[in-house]
């Protein structure tokens, strides 16, 4: 027979023997694992659910810096101190202490072309001579304002201002002796309400308002029952309307070591010479936390009677060195 029938038949005789094939299964609980798996049955892929995790920080975070863009806060404090003593002085002289308190607050908010400002200015001065005390400043103010931008530096805009001081005035030490107030609290008081066109360009703004009204307020009764500070006698309030024109300058020179801020209003009703404010503070800094305030004031209200000459112009001035401290968001 030849080789290769012979290799031939080997072959298709091997194609009959049965063939056996062994698994091990270590534990057949390996098996229960995984749950079988229904026809048509979505299948849930865990990493899915660390994305949404993920997502869910990034919308945080975008929410987060867009209220910072859309915010801005700054709060300021200063605390000013000023003393003189004397012992055994041959040129004379009373012992004395000032003090002076500032808080200045200012908040904007800002969405597109919307924008919403709130200001808060606040003083407080006592001067106290062989312990006995006096008021020597006293003021706060309230600004808000609301703007909607139509141009780079145009917007039509509304403004609101309220001015006053917290405690009894007087005009000096005999008069506080006897106790013949000059002033209180929202006696007087100012209310300032416009609308009109800003103009804004670096550190100025310019409101001009055709249309404005302005509120004189004297709540004391003894007082209004007199007519002082220029309402009626036996009134509350004086209403007076007409238009107004709004000055603000606020920029840091030298690196943010000397800021200028100023301000000017001016209204009139037709009826008599405008009323006039310009007050201008300097702010100079030592250090971080020691500053020297410059501040300096002219009023002139012709329905002021109370001043020693009602239809002149009135000035106000100082000059003070302390602490100070501001927060702001970055």
């Amino acid at each position: 027979m030849k080789p290769a029938r012979v290799i031939l038949l080997i072959v298709s005789s091997l194609m009959y023997l049965p063939v056996y094939a062994q698994f091990t299964i270590r534990d057949v609980r390996e098996l229960e694992i995984l749950p079988p798996v229904k026809k048509d049955e979505a299948v849930t892929i865990m990493p899915e659910y660390k994305f949404e995790y993920v997502n869910e920080a990034m919308r945080r975070d975008i929410r987060r810096k867009k209220r910072k863009e859309r915010n801005y806060l700054e709060l300021t404090a200063r605390f000013q101190l000023d003393q003189v003593a004397f012992g055994n002085w041959a040129g004379g002289g009373d012992n004395n202490l000032n003090t002076t308190m500032w808080v200045d607050f200012k908040h904007r908010f800002k969405l597109d072309r919307f924008q919403f400002e709130t200001t808060i200015n606040a003083k407080y001065g006592l001067n106290y001579v062989e312990q006995e005390k006096f008021k020597n400043n006293d003021e706060f103010k309230i600004n808000l304002k609301t703007s909607w931008s139509i141009h780079k530096n145009w917007s039509y805009s509304a403004n609101g201002n309220l001015r006053s001081q917290f405690t009894t005035g007087y005009k000096n030490r005999d008069e506080q002796r006897k106790n013949n107030r000059q002033s209180d609290f929202m006696s007087p008081g100012y209310l300032n309400l416009s609308a009109g066109i800003t103009f804004k360009k670096g550190p100025l703004t310019i409101l001009g308002s055709p249309i404005s009204g302005s509120a004189r307020f004297v709540l004391d009764k003894e007082m209004s029952d007199n007519g002082w500070h220029g309402v009626d006698k036996g009134k509350r309030v004086k209403w007076q309307a007409g238009p107004s024109i709004k000055l603000n300058f606020d920029k840091w020179f030298f690196k943010n070591v000397v800021r200028v801020r100023s301000e000017v209003y001016s209204f009139s009703n037709m009826h008599m010479n405008p009323n006039f404010r310009w007050e201008t503070t300097i702010n100079v800094k030592a250090t971080k936390f020691l500053e020297t305030t410059l501040y300096a004031q002219m009023f002139y209200d012709e329905l002021a009677n109370k001043a020693e000459k009602p239809k002149s112009m009135q000035y106000k001035s100082s000059i003070s060195f302390g602490l100070s401290y501001t927060i702001k968001s970055k």
